[in-house]
């Protein structure tokens, strides 16, 4: 199902799957993408149900949270995952395969957000995001940063486990 190009119109494709539809509209690097899961059918006797995924700011390929919205299309939810974002994810979902191109586009994806937490305003550069950005010059990281953000994400995740851990017995 194609429709006319526009900003009313916005041109759709649809990806077929055992269950339900993915339509998506839009480009990442234009920061107008968004995907719509679809179950085949929903009960007689039920109202649809409808839910926007909103989701992290750095993490907005839908990739990431495939599971998630596979298993919410599959209990009878309409799933509208927008990003309205700009990033260099590739727009059409990929195979569901796990293939070389798909690691390359995962080390591609941790590149971009490792560039863009050492320096975002020149991943913002690169984007080609309009306007200007009024801030302070960022100095360039060193290898003692880099190590104490490293040992410090290691104990906020540790304390994050043992938390979890406590109180999840099963």
């Amino acid at each position: 199902m194609l429709i006319s190009a526009s900003a009313e119109n916005p041109e759709w494709h649809v990806i077929d799957q055992e269950s339900y539809r993915i339509y998506w509209s839009g480009d990442h690097e234009q920061g107008d993408f968004v995907q719509v899961y679809a179950p085949d059918s929903i009960p007689a006797d039920s109202k649809p149900k409808v839910i926007v995924y909103l989701h992290g700011f750095a993490l907005c390929w839908p990739r990431f949270y495939e599971a998630h919205l596979k298993s919410l299309v599959a209990q009878g939810y309409f799933v509208i995952f927008p990003d309205f974002q700009r990033s260099s994810y590739p727009n059409p979902p990929e195979p569901q395969e796990l293939d070389e191109s798909r690691l390359i586009n995962w080390v591609s994806a941790v590149g971009v957000m490792t560039q863009a937490a050492i320096n975002p305003l020149k991943v913002k550069e690169s984007l080609g995001a309009p306007g200007s950005c009024r801030s302070r010059k960022l100095s360039d990281p060193n290898l003692r940063q880099f190590i104490l953000v490293s040992l410090a994400l290691s104990v906020v995740f540790g304390l994050i486990n043992i938390t979890i851990s406590i109180f999840n017995r099963t």
